[in-house]
Formats: C-alpha cells, structure tokens, sequence
C-alpha cells in the first residue's frame, strides 16, 4: 500500500473479549528510502484490536503486512496447545503490544502463504496451517522472557514515533544508528528516547539494531548465493572474522557450516 496523502486510523476501545490482530512485514518506508533499501525492516507486531490505538501512515511512504486477525474465544478451542503466559496476555484489559523481529522459521511460513497466494484448491489450507503454526510460535516467545517483548500501556503517539523510529534505523544495515542525531530528530534527552524504544522493543537501540542485522544476515546465508565476505560487507561488519564470530553467537554455527548443513 501507498498512499498519496496522509492517513490516521484512530480504534474507540470496546468492552468485549480481546480481537487479536498480527501483522508480519514493515509499518511504511518512504518511496525513495525504500527503492535504495539495504536492510530488511520486516517485524512481528501482535496487539488487542478492541483496545485504544492510533495508527499514522504517512503521504508517500510503502506499507506492507501479512495480517491475520480472530477472536480470543478462538484460540480456546486450543487450550491445551496455547502456553498459559500466550493466554494470559490476551485476557489483558490493558493496552498492550508485543513486537519481535521477523525470525526465519515464520518467515518460511509467510513465503509459503505468499506462493500458494493464487492457488484456489490449495490456498486456503495453507493459510490455516500456517496461520496456525504462527500463532503456535508466537505463543512460544510470548512463554519463554528472552524472546518478544510485550509493552503494556504504551502511549500511542510513543508507539507510532518508536516504529517510525524503527523503520528508520533498519533502513541499511551499513549504517549504525546515531543515537545523538534521532534525539535531535525526536525531540527527546538520550534517557527518554532509550526509556521509551526500550518499553516498546524490550531493548536499546543499537542491541535492537545488531539482533536485526543479524537475522538479515540468516537471510542472506539462507536464501542467497552470495559470499560470505560481500555479505558481511553489505552489512556493516568490519571484516569477515567480526562477522563469523557474531553470527556463530548468535545461531550457533558459523555461515559456513550453516549454509552447508542447509
């Protein structure tokens, strides 16, 4: 989606039991940010639709998402499959979000979705399976205090400017984010910027920055041909042994073997 003028989409709160929205994909680029993109911005963002929320798209700027919504009553039904922590969130009557970046395992899902788009004797069975699956390991990183992170009672022009804020960073990988220049670009002290990303993302801006630059470093060890060094250098890394290294904390493996075992 792209819009020649701006859009806010504003939700009243309703007494009703909780409507879970997922979207999988990135809240808006601009046009041109987005032809010289370097980086992949793709995330997870999970919330109450029957909660207060605003939603600011701005003129000029790409929007893309994977969407699935249903009710929580619907995932009664899986009780015995649901972690009680994935359950407990969504009977929360507080505002509330849970944000993580987009992992390989549900970024297969989401092709998959994507290749069967226009298969009409096939679509739709995929689509329940994989929206079952995602659900499933989203309920897992909701469980386990590493992994996501749920915001609770974030203001909604924090949360608009942190995923603008986000978008922005993630941009090109080859860049570090300058945390002096968003507080200038934000209008906020370093403390307040770092408080307010850290309550929406569950962490500071440059580990944030790295665990996403290292997922898109799966993603190219994964699904390109490309050289270990050309991609260590289109992402920033000083040199291959920096880039080895931290990837090989990160997944366990180094690219090498990784690629090989897959």
């Amino acid at each position: 989606m792209e819009l020649k003028q701006g859009m806010k989409i504003s939700n009243t709160p309703v007494e009703a039991d909780p409507f879970v929205a997922i979207r999988i994909g990135y809240h808006g680029q601009e046009q041109e940010a987005l032809e010289k993109r370097k980086a992949n911005s793709d995330g997870i963002f999970m919330f109450d639709a029957t909660q207060a929320y605003t939603h600011l798209y701005p003129s000029g700027q790409k929007f893309g998402w994977m969407v699935m919504r249903f009710p929580y009553t619907f995932l009664l039904e899986w009780k015995a499959l649901i972690s009680p922590a994935f359950l407990s969130l969504l009977e929360n009557h507080k505002q509330w979000c849970f944000y993580y970046r987009l992992i390989p395992e549900i970024e297969v899902l989401v092709r998959q979705t994507f290749q069967v788009a226009s298969d009409k004797g096939l679509s739709k069975s995929v689509f329940y399976a994989n929206a079952i699956e995602i659900i499933g390991r989203l309920s897992k990183m909701v469980e386990e205090s590493e992994q996501g992170h749920v915001a609770k009672n974030i203001h909604p022009e924090d949360l608009n400017l942190m995923l603008q804020l986000k978008e922005g960073i993630l941009q090109d990988f080859e860049v570090n984010p300058n945390v002096e220049e968003l507080c200038d670009q934000y209008g906020m002290s370093e403390s307040k910027l770092q408080r307010t990303f850290k309550s929406v993302f569950g962490m500071p801006i440059l580990k944030f920055f790295n665990l996403h630059r290292l997922e898109e470093a799966h993603r190219q060890v994964t699904h390109s041909n490309k050289h270990f060094v050309e991609i260590a250098h289109d992402l920033g890394y000083s040199n291959l042994a920096h880039f080895s290294n931290a990837f090989k904390k990160q997944f366990g493996q180094s690219p090498k073997a990784f690629r090989e075992k897959g």
